[in-house]
This record gives structure tokens, sequence and C-alpha cells, in this order.
């Protein structure tokens, strides 16, 4: 195995960004929009960055309108997982997809240190394999059939409910014939300025519809592609899930980066 007698703290992201306690919740969600990342560590100073929790993207899009004044210790969460900077890169992926976790802290005693993403992980296997490393796994294989879409006309409420209550990263958007003309985020929302939907304001819910914010044209992947291509265009691009589809773009399922790396590993 590739990744066996390495350390997490050779292969994690030591640029992410981070957050302190009385940072506004609007400074976390700016930080967001403008990295890109999905997790952000929060640590009681940049002199002793010892690990107080962590704030998702979920947490952000869960703050309306009427509590934007709220500041990221009133949300942070905390980590499921934290990772010792010595901790063996094949003992944290195991951790990392039984908990269906795709970042984790890590850290030196209280000190942190930087984040494992399963990208990271996932990176390190592509451009460190041999040809003779290389399986023959499709994405069909690993891929997941049984998929939750929206409609482009669906409003952007459903989506943000679905989202919260499943934990969902990112949806497709199918049209009448089923076809998949985009797909929808938790990033397009944040980077959209979507991000505030008043559910629990007086006034009624903005009536935005997922064709105003969706992404397209959508990064589709075949049944029938090797999931080393899978891999590379998620870590190339950023992006979280693919979309499976036919030669004539009808949704047939949708695969992440749990499922790609599980592939590559052959777990």
């Amino acid at each position: 195995m590739l990744v066996q007698n390495i350390s997490v703290s050779y292969i994690m992201d030591v640029k992410t960004p981070f957050l302190e306690p009385n940072y506004k919740v609007t400074r976390a969600r700016e930080i967001m929009r403008v990295t890109g990342a999905r997790v952000l560590p929060v640590i009681n100073n940049k002199y002793e960055r010892r690990l107080l929790g962590i704030v998702t993207r979920l947490e952000i899009l869960s703050v309306t309108s009427t509590k934007s004044e709220l500041k990221v210790k009133d949300i942070m969460t905390q980590p499921p997982l934290i990772f010792d900077e010595n901790l063996d890169v094949v003992l944290a992926t195991k951790q990392m997809l039984s908990k269906d976790e795709w970042y984790v802290p890590v850290v030196k005693g209280e000190e942190y240190q930087g984040m494992l993403g399963l990208e990271n992980i996932i990176m390190w296997l592509l451009y460190h394999r041999s040809t003779s490393d290389k399986n023959t796994v499709k994405v069909e294989e690993v891929m997941s059939r049984d998929v939750v879409f929206v409609k482009q006309d669906d409003l952007l409420t459903k989506v943000w409910y679905l989202m919260l209550k499943h934990r969902y990263g990112g949806l497709p958007v199918v049209n009448e014939k089923n076809k998949v003309v985009g797909i929808i985020t938790q990033y397009d929302i944040l980077s959209k300025g979507k991000a505030r939907i008043r559910l629990e304001s007086e006034s009624e819910p903005l009536r935005i519809p997922v064709k105003e914010v969706m992404n397209r044209p959508v990064i589709t992947v075949l049944p029938k592609d090797p999931i080393e291509l899978a891999g590379e265009i998620m870590v190339r691009r950023n992006i979280g899930r693919l979309v499976v589809t036919d030669e004539a773009k009808s949704l047939i399922g949708i695969i992440d980066r749990a499922d790609v790396l599980r592939g590559l590993l052959g777990w």
C-alpha cells in the first residue's frame, strides 16, 4: 500500500486559513467564499495556535439573516476526529472513511498544525503510483446509484433544507427529461451571496429558483471511466463529487471523494 509508513504531517495541507473565536461569522463566510475551504479550524490565536474547534460550510449555511452578528465561537463545533501529526496515513484514512469525515485537523499536542483532507490522500495516491499499481476499477463499481436530485425550477430553500438535514455537499440538477443540466453545491450558495436564506425571519423566504444559482455546464464522468480520471478531476478542480451520466447526459449516479479513495485502495 503506497501510503503505508507515512505520517499525516507529510501530506496534510498547512495553508488552510484559520479562524479565531471572536471573528464575526460574516468574516468566516467571506473566507470560505474566497478560498473555497469546506472546513476551517478555530484556534485561540495565531501565536499559540491551540485548536478550539472547527467551522464547516453547513454551520455557515445555517446562519440566517436574523443572526448575522454571531461570532465564530457561537457556531463552531468540536471535530469528530483529531489526528496527531505522527499518525500513520493508513490508520487516518480508515478512520476518516468509517466516520465519513472528509477533513480532520492535525495537531502536535494541542497546537494546530494543518488539515488533512481526502484530496490530500487521493493526490498522493495518484501521483505516486507506478503503471503496475493502476487498477481497472470503473466509476460504476463505486458510485452511488440512489441519487437525490433537484429540478432547475425548484426553490433554493428546498436545496437548503436537504443540505442541512442530510449533510449533502451538492445535488445534481435535472430537467423534465432527467437530463443533467447543472449541479448546485454548498459553495455555489455561499459564493453567490445566497447563504443567508431568511427561513427564520418574519418575512417570506426568498423565492430563488435553483437555475439562478446552479453551476453549469456541469462536469460529468461516464460509468466506464476509470476512477483515476474521476480522482484527477476532483483534485485538479477542487470538486467534491462528480455526476455520472450516460452519453446522452441522463443521470445515472454520483461519485464522491470517499468513493474514489475506497476504489483506489481496494477497500
